[in-house]
């Protein structure tokens, strides 16, 4: 569910908080100055976990090699020693290609 974290009379078993690893908090702001929907300090305290996804590729179309380490990401956001952090990276996949082509770490 979008905006889970938002919603607060929704009964939940984990509250993970998913950034963009290359703009983790863009330019700070809460809308409609910035990407924020809300203070982030204010949906760490609520969330269980941190999960950073880097994109495929970037605006321009050049390969994004990997996310972030997660000692950059605790240092960038300023998270505490006992925040779950978690990164993950898109990848491309072609529908034309047979099931398990193409697949991460195939040659």
């Amino acid at each position: 569910m979008d905006d889970g974290l938002q919603h607060h009379t929704l009964h939940r078993d984990l509250s993970l908080l998913v950034l963009d690893a290359l703009q983790p908090l863009g330019n700070g702001r809460v809308l409609p100055a910035g990407p924020l929907r809300e203070p982030f300090a204010r949906t760490l305290g609520r969330s269980d976990a941190v999960c950073a996804v880097a994109p495929y590729a970037d605006g321009t179309g050049a390969r994004v090699a990997a996310p972030p380490s997660e000692a950059a990401l605790r240092d960038v956001l300023g998270l505490p020693p006992h925040q779950h952090v978690n990164t993950a990276r898109l990848e491309r996949r072609s529908p034309l290609l047979p099931p398990g082509a193409g697949a991460v770490g195939s040659g």
